[in-house]
């Protein structure tokens, strides 16, 4: 499902990160050169503009928010009005996932308004070769801000061209870091930052944890109780 809105431009950043380990992942069996899906985002996502619900992983090394062509068998140059389009491509190239490796993906965070959604190639093999050494990286979607984070752990190039970036559902509006558009690249402990600065929603803000009560706090109210009873009593026999 989605619904547009006036699109969004996007401010890069790059920063190193660590993955983020995810705590119940969805795993995804994917064929060579397959785009699987929907899937759901778990939130309103906003992308380029154009709010999502639902999403699609290719075999290459990119997701889409359309079922669009797998790319087979090279990182396309973007922008492209050819397949695929309204894509994030983390580094997409040709890659081989019955080979090894596992692609999933989880929706993490307990608060709603800040959770994100991580999408994870866990040592996939590429195609060409050998030698063949698998990459591993994560797209992570942030609920309300709709940032776009991109982290390669080990993204090994093949030596063929990869592509890392976003592209819109037309094909004319692409925006990538220099070097990493249908080029020759490799990275490590990598992080690029996609923010569109368009928030759409606030997070909730969780209700406050009661107070457990302490041994002394029991105690302490138990012998208030007992002398409510004592003066009631005494009371009592006062006024008979």
């Amino acid at each position: 499902m989605a619904s547009s809105t006036l699109a969004q431009p996007y401010t890069i950043t790059q920063d190193t990160a660590d993955l983020t380990p995810l705590t119940a992942p969805t795993a995804v069996s994917l064929a060579d050169d397959q785009t699987a899906g929907p899937f759901n985002i778990g939130f309103d996502f906003n992308f380029f503009g154009t709010t999502y619900s639902e999403f699609w992983i290719s075999s290459n090394g990119f997701i889409a928010f359309e079922n669009t062509s797998n790319g087979c068998c090279s990182g396309q140059l973007i922008p492209n009005s050819g397949q695929p389009n309204n894509m994030i491509a983390a580094f997409y190239e040709d890659y081989d996932p019955p080979e090894g490796g596992t692609v999933s993906y989880s929706l993490e965070g307990n608060i709603v308004g800040a959770r994100s959604l991580i999408i994870e190639f866990d040592q996939i093999y590429p195609w060409n070769g050998p030698p063949k050494t698998p990459s591993t990286w994560q797209i992570k979607l942030q609920e309300c801000t709709n940032i776009i984070e991109i982290h390669c752990e080990s993204c090994v190039s093949d030596g063929g061209s990869h592509t890392q970036g976003i592209e819109n559902a037309a094909g004319d509006d692409a925006y990538f870091v220099a070097g990493r558009n249908s080029t020759d690249f490799s990275l490590t402990d990598d992080q690029v930052i996609f923010d569109p600065d368009l928030v759409t929603c606030q997070a909730e803000t969780p209700e406050p944890a009661l107070p457990v009560p302490t041994l002394g706090t029991l105690s302490a109210l138990l012998m208030t109780l007992v002398l409510l009873i004592i003066g009631t009593i005494v009371l009592r026999r006062s006024a008979a």
